[in-house]
């Protein structure tokens, strides 16, 4: 299995570690791989069969009750990641908010403690979360400028439009506090890009 590992035939090593028992490494393996998948736009064959055996295994870890531990969790989040990242494409952008709003990784309530505490406890997130950080702040961001896009053109009642539309205000604000603590981790033209659309929404 270790082999079929270094030799970056990851699904093959994930089900003979599987066959071997050896569940705390299928897990650990899942998350590191799924972390360098999980940002590339597109998959390839190879990707999208690596998500799928994610998949397969965790609801089977759930079914027999197996405890996973932060490789675990960090698997079950990668893979909502990937989920909200079909849905803002396939132009539904309030199920991508829904399901990236699920994984707790980014605080959109404006809370000003909370989202503090959650960039604080970032640092004890698993390695393949903290890695991706802009590519689910980028995500998170885009999903509500589309969102803001459809409830400013929708034939919405007008307070509910307002509504609607100071909800979205509230969490690309509080995505951007959360963001400006997190700010040395992260690429200053992705910080620009999520101040900008941040502006954006404002308006």
């Amino acid at each position: 299995a270790s082999q079929a590992e270094s030799n970056d035939l990851l699904t093959s090593a994930i089900k003979l570690y599987n066959l071997a028992e050896q569940y705390t490494t299928v897990v650990s393996v899942l998350a590191r791989a799924l972390g360098t998948t999980i940002a590339q736009p597109s998959l390839d064959e190879k990707g999208r069969m690596l998500e799928r055996t994610a998949g397969e295994i965790l609801r089977h870890y759930e079914r027999v009750n197996r405890v996973l531990g932060k490789e675990g969790d960090a698997v079950v989040k990668l893979l909502k990641i990937r989920e909200a990242r079909e849905a803002r494409e396939a132009g539904r952008n309030e199920v991508a908010l829904d399901i990236l709003e699920s994984t707790d990784l980014i605080p959109l309530s404006g809370d000003i403690q909370k989202i503090t505490r959650r960039a604080e406890e970032f640092r004890d997130l698993h390695e393949s979360l903290q890695k991706n950080l802009q590519t689910y702040l980028t995500l998170t961001m885009d999903a509500l400028a589309g969102a803001h896009q459809k409830a400013k053109m929708s034939g919405l009642a007008e307070a509910t439009r307002q509504m609607t539309l100071a909800d979205i205000r509230k969490k690309s604000r509080s995505l951007m506090v959360f963001a400006g603590i997190l700010k040395y981790r992260m690429s200053p033209d992705v910080y620009s890009y999520l101040a900008r659309l941040d502006v954006e929404i404002a308006l």
